[in-house]
């Protein structure tokens, strides 16, 4: 019997807020206790730092910057749910990023697809309604969320898990532990209100390239991202456990999972800039096995592997077949699931959005591209963790072979880029809708 897969993605959760902190408790007791069930990989990377650019490349095993880069899904991108779709299984997309929603193509190939819009839940829900009636009358309408909190998103994932004939595949996306930070839910509550005219007044000093921000507001900012990792973790757990309490944990293959990571200073900025730095690109990965599995799995990989391996692994599982003409670049994780000896594993390679930076990460090697300006820096990971040191002259030979393939790395890409612009251009998006993505700090 061919299993279900659930693909669960936490936005900007960084890789060290996961699992047992230094001198602190863990942030993550549920995904502790998950990833003692299951498989930790633990150095997992992503193909982009930020959410666009990672989607894209996560679900198709291609890079962002093909198939018309990464403003819209193009309708050649190959989407790992079409494949699945394809090949028997039915679909779920359960997301609340505004980037992964209709408006942006990413309900292609899916059954049954929920881009969790707020006022989707306002319209369901009679009794918001008549709250938000009275208090718009009195002057203090509800504050609706920039994205549904988990809790709500869960909610819309059970209710669809109704409608899905196995096997499936149901991917959930929730947007927590991107910035704001704080638990966005249906409110009245005048220091909700006071944190959202707060956050409009800092942003552009968040955002900014060198934000100027004081201690207590960066430890603030620090400890309700903290906050939002405890409520993420509380919420993906007793996702989990509903699913055992169904009986689907015995035929289901759970993958937990981001979609990048979040700069807190450690290179002079805030969130997710391009510059692909390893708060950003570094990721947990998470993968629970059905419990009815038989066959013995490794607990531990620390063999480095990429987010676009995440499509060939669940293609396997499925036992799908794309089509000839679908290339994909990752390679299944099965393999080091089942603790196979392999070969060297590939190098991973990082793109930021509309390329202008590009990084490649191999053993204890990191190279980064600024593209404009033909320059690059070149770290060794083991002796300098944080990227502090830039060793490209000291070391050039390295640094030239990883200048050298990022070189045939953008010529493929200009190579396919013949019918690309002409996808993104055409791109219009609602008033309403900027005015969501500029909540979440997204567009000025």
């Amino acid at each position: 019997m061919r299993p279900n897969i659930f693909l669960i993605v936490s936005d900007s959760l960084r890789y060290d807020h996961v699992g047992p902190q230094p001198g602190k408790p863990s942030l993550t007791p549920n995904l502790d206790r998950l990833a003692n069930e299951g498989v930790v990989f633990s150095q997992v990377i992503a193909q982009g730092p930020s959410t666009r650019v990672s989607m894209s490349a996560m679900l198709s095993s291609t890079y962002a910057s093909l198939h018309g880069g990464e403003q819209k899904l193009s309708p050649s991108r190959p989407v790992v749910q079409q494949i699945l779709k394809d090949s028997g299984y039915t679909t779920a997309g359960i997301t609340s990023n505004l980037y992964l929603s209709q408006a942006f193509g990413w309900q292609r190939g899916f059954d049954v697809y929920d881009d969790c819009r707020p006022e989707a839940v306002y319209q369901r829900r009679i009794w918001l309604r008549l709250i938000n009636q009275v208090t718009k009358r009195l002057g203090w309408p509800l504050i609706w969320p920039r994205a549904l909190p988990a809790e709500l998103v869960f909610e819309n994932a059970q209710r669809a898990l109704t409608g899905l004939n196995s096997p499936f595949f149901m991917w959930v996306h929730l947007m927590d532990t991107h910035w704001p930070y704080w638990i966005q839910k249906f409110s009245w509550n005048p220091k909700i209100r006071q944190q959202r005219q707060k956050d409009l007044k800092i942003r552009p000093r968040l955002v900014a390239d060198r934000p100027q921000l004081s201690q207590d507001e960066i430890q603030e900012l620090v400890e309700q991202y903290r906050e939002s990792v405890r409520y993420t973790d509380q919420h993906i757990g007793a996702f989990v456990e509903r699913l055992k309490a169904q009986g689907l944990r015995k035929n289901s293959w759970i993958f937990i999972t981001a979609d990048h990571g979040e700069e807190f200073l450690e290179h002079g900025r805030l969130f997710h800039h391009p510059t692909p730095y390893e708060e950003l690109i570094h990721v947990p990965l998470i993968v629970l096995p059905p419990e009815e599995l038989s066959r013995p799995f490794k607990k531990h990989c620390a063999e480095q592997v990429r987010l676009i391996d995440l499509v060939p692994t669940f293609i396997e599982l499925a036992q799908a077949a794309p089509g000839p003409e679908t290339r994909l670049f990752g390679e299944s994780l099965l393999p080091f699931i089942w603790g196979e000896t392999r070969p060297e594993p590939r190098p991973a390679i990082t793109e930021s959005p509309h390329n202008q930076f590009l990084s490649i990460r191999s053993g204890c090697w990191k190279y980064i591209l600024d593209v404009n300006a033909d320059k690059g820096m070149l770290f060794n990971l083991e002796q300098d963790p944080g990227e502090k040191v830039d060793l490209a002259a000291q070391e050039a030979s390295i640094a030239e072979n990883f200048y050298r393939v990022l070189q045939e790395h953008l010529e493929m890409v200009r190579k396919s880029k013949s019918n690309g612009h002409e996808e993104e251009s055409s791109l219009e998006l609602e008033p309403e809708l900027l005015e969501r993505l500029r909540g979440l700090g997204y567009v000025e």
